[in-house]
């Protein structure tokens, strides 16, 4: 099906566009950093960026260590040590790898610099519980924000007040002369402060914040976290420059462009989208139904952004194949309609899969409305668009800069 092939083609040629490699070494040469270096690289594209630097800056990395998921590591860097740890809930893992990297940053000389390199995912693989709060507690609550239906902002500043090293909390481990911090976003706003929890980047006061957050959703906490909220704010200041590898409106931009190579009228509508997922997949969904009918081209609409989904079964996915179940369901029976959202990072939630690519038939071959519907209720996307060969399987893909998601119509079919 022609139109499933175009499907494929942007979302592919977006994600390959937002890859961190040439857009690291492109910042690089803006600010070149003279001096010896210590390279710090966390989140998921951490192993691709830091790969970029040392290509670029060679013997000039005197150290560095690199801390990514679990199988997005590509193999090994000279000169710098690589770990791999959990995400989206903190592990041992993380713990351990995040001890080393402190360890390394206490130790820094004074003239050297910290090409701090940051991307999507650092929240959970770069961390230290403090004091009086164990691993286990730490992972229960984020568990308990994730299935909330929290956005990532709410959840990082909670996250922010039980950490030693986010919420600009790193800086105390630090003495180097400056920092070069080189961000590939996955938040929405590309907030510093909130992207993989600003390690580098303190707020003033984040008591108050992780309070709401605990109280609209109503989370249950100990009292050792509630101590653990009122800290102090960090007070150390080390010089630091900062610049952008990539967000999510360079990933819309790149499959408007995918989208117009194959002959689309293209409409970028947000690349801020925060909504709740079923109930957004439903409405845009919905939207271009309506419009099929009015439209006279082969033409796509395009999202990007980070939705937030509530889990209420006990099945498996993540928040784009959520969406993509759900305006499976909204456009059965029909033609000339596909519908994809897919994670840029090529794992959505806890599962092997991006994301989903449906149509008017993914129905059909699950089984039919009622059963879709059932694996929908049961929070069980997975295996939904398993059954209809509808998955959207990547593999790692090196970058994170939120989701793509998008509907291409066709009035001809």
């Amino acid at each position: 099906m022609k139109i499933r092939n175009d499907a494929k083609y942007i979302y592919e040629a977006a994600i390959s566009a937002v890859l961190p490699e040439s857009s690291v070494i492109k910042r690089l040469d803006e600010t070149p950093i003279n001096g010896p270096i210590t390279l710090l690289a966390i989140g998921k594209a951490a192993w691709k960026m830091a790969n970029a630097a040392k290509r670029h800056y060679g013997n000039q990395i005197i150290n560095g260590m690199v801390i990514t998921k679990y199988g997005h590591s590509e193999g090994n860097i000279e000169g710098i040590k690589i770990y791999e740890a959990g995400h989206p809930v903190v592990d041992a893992a993380s713990v351990f790898a995040t001890e080393n990297a402190l360890r390394m940053c206490q130790a820094i000389p004074k003239e050297h610099v910290l090409l701090f390199l940051i991307s999507g995912g650092g929240s959970a693989l770069f961390e230290k519980p403090t004091d009086g709060i164990s691993l286990d507690e730490l992972a229960a609550l984020s568990d308990q924000l994730i299935r909330s239906g929290a956005s990532i902002s709410e959840i990082n500043a909670v996250r922010k007040g039980l950490s030693d090293v986010k919420g600009g909390r790193l800086l105390n481990y630090l003495n180097c002369r400056s920092i070069f911090a080189i961000i590939l976003s996955d938040v929405v706003g590309d907030s510093l402060t909130t992207i993989a929890s600003g390690p580098i980047f303190p707020e003033e006061d984040t008591s108050h914040l992780a309070y709401e957050v605990i109280n609209k959703y109503k989370i249950s906490i100990s009292p050792a976290i509630m101590e653990a909220f009122n800290r102090p704010s960090v007070s150390k200041v080390i010089p630091t420059t900062s610049a952008f590898a990539g967000n999510v409106k360079s990933l819309c931009k790149a499959a408007q462009e995918a989208a117009e190579k194959c002959g689309y009228v293209t409409h970028v509508i947000d690349t801020a989208v925060t909504s709740e997922a079923k109930g957004f997949s439903r409405f845009i969904s919905q939207q271009a139904l309506r419009d099929k009918s009015e439209i006279t081209e082969p033409t796509v609409w395009i999202y990007g952004g980070e939705t937030t989904i509530l889990v209420k079964g006990n099945g498996f996915g993540g928040r784009s194949q959520a969406m993509a179940l759900t305006s499976a369901i909204e456009i059965a029976g029909t033609s000339g309609i596909v519908m994809v959202s897919v994670g840029s990072d090529g794992t959505d939630g806890p599962t092997d899969a991006a994301g989903g690519m449906v149509d008017g038939e993914t129905v059909s071959r699950m089984g039919g409305v009622a059963k879709a519907e059932a694996y929908l209720e049961n929070d069980d996307a997975y295996h939904a668009l398993a059954a209809s060969q509808d998955l959207i399987i990547t593999g790692p893909t090196g970058t994170n800069v939120n989701d793509l998601m998008f509907i291409l119509v066709n009035p001809a079919d």
